[in-house]
């Protein structure tokens, strides 16, 4: 049986480093200190830029406006929802990466991890 301290010794050697960090606290719905839904760096971007971006796209396309100028407003939008996904996402691996060596070395399935977490917190 893993005690508590036996765990975050060893939770503490892997740390979460300043990317997973930012991940979790920009696409993330809570943080510690709260428990609602924020507007995050995520939601801003996408009322602020890619809402009026893809609003005006769709206009674009319903006036039958050239496609050169539709383009104009197409690619961004796909650059920027490109980006986003792909830092999301890359956190998430960098994480679970960090869970599995952590059950690793606990010597635990991520399921076993999943229910000791569960049990100690």
């Amino acid at each position: 049986m893993i005690t508590k301290k036996q765990f975050e010794k060893v939770y503490n050697k892997y740390l979460p480093n300043n990317f997973i960090k930012f991940v979790f606290k920009h696409y993330g719905k809570d943080d510690e200190k709260t428990s609602s839904i924020k507007l995050k760096l995520t939601d801003k971007i996408a009322w602020y830029i890619l809402l009026p971006m893809i609003v005006l796209g769709i206009l674009f396309t319903a006036f039958k406006v050239p496609h050169k100028i539709i383009g104009f407003v197409a690619i961004p939008t796909s650059i920027i929802l490109a980006v986003m996904v792909l830092v999301g996402m890359t956190g998430v691996w960098m994480n679970n990466f960090r869970i599995r060596k952590i059950a690793k070395e606990l010597g635990l399935s991520l399921r076993e991890y999943n229910k000791l977490v569960e049990k100690l917190f």
